[in-house]
């Protein structure tokens, strides 16, 4: 398994019920341009992170606010984009789930979240790594910049029928 680009591992093993610890993530300049590299976008030019964690029982419930900016590509006519985010986050987690995703009978998995816990491994949380993943949930997978329109000829014939992709592709096979 290779090391997560923005790593922030905070041992979370002392944190009684009830205690809370609040910790600030800036993603340095190496960091952010690795995670562009992850995310497949053009720059990451700014990542933070204020989270409080807080005991409760066996779990840590961390509760942050992300915010970022970056420059991802349309998908129609490669200009760039900008985006921001400006997030709150809560994730639970959990030793009793196992790193499958799968939890025994005596955890609740929606215990005071939306989602399932996450697995604690250790007693440590890497809050980098967790902040990186709600940024990449976060992104449009398709990015298309207002008023970016396909042109048709890459759609329609000039009759403005649908294409056949199997027709066009039958055209490319040489005769014999």
């Amino acid at each position: 398994m290779t090391e997560p680009e923005f790593s922030r591992p905070v041992d979370v093993s002392d944190l009684e019920d009830g205690d809370s610890e609040a910790h600030t993530l800036l993603a340095e300049e190496a960091e952010r341009a690795a995670l562009a590299g992850r995310f497949r976008i053009a720059s990451l030019d700014h990542l933070k992170a204020e989270a409080v964690l807080v005991g409760r029982g066996r779990q840590t419930i961390v509760r942050a606010r992300m915010t970022a900016h970056a420059t991802q590509t349309c998908v129609v006519s490669l200009e760039p984009i900008e985006v921001s985010f400006d997030e709150d986050l809560e994730v639970v987690f959990d030793p009793d789930v196992r790193a499958t995703g799968e939890f025994d009978d005596i955890v609740d998995p929606r215990a005071g979240s939306d989602e399932p816990p996450e697995p604690l491994v250790d007693g440590a949380i890497d809050l980098g790594e967790m902040v990186a993943e709600r940024f990449g949930l976060l992104l449009d997978p398709y990015p298309r910049k207002a008023g970016a329109e396909v042109d048709p000829r890459y759609i329609s014939d000039p009759g403005g029928a649908p294409r056949n992709p199997f027709k066009m592709l039958k055209g490319l096979k040489p005769d014999g």
